[in-house]
């Protein structure tokens, strides 16, 4: 297929997905068959990510020790959640392997 003339939205589609099918027929797109702590978990995820962004977002626009207090504890409660996902995923991958 050649490139479409005309308007410059089409070539640069065009152009994206040439580089696109580029890469993927050179490098290969890789297929995890064990799956991923991320998808396995992000039910339990979301909620914490969430209210994560927005602390952030709130520090990042307003600079104060209370924002970043509050940063804080949204990033820590987002890393636990997120350790827990990991471990469940790992004990998961652990008995499925095993039998």
């Amino acid at each position: 297929m050649r490139c479409p003339s005309g308007s410059a939205q089409p070539r640069l589609n065009y152009i994206c997905d040439a580089k696109y099918k580029a890469a993927i027929d050179t490098f290969r797109k890789r297929v995890n068959k064990n799956g991923n702590g991320f998808e396995h978990g992000i039910d339990s995820l979301e909620p914490s990510i969430a209210p994560k962004g927005t602390a952030l977002f709130e520090y990042k626009g307003q600079p104060s020790v209370k924002n970043l207090s509050i940063d804080r504890k949204a990033r820590n409660s987002t890393k636990i959640v997120s350790q827990k996902c990991a471990d469940d995923f790992c004990v998961l991958s652990m008995l499925l392997h095993s039998s």
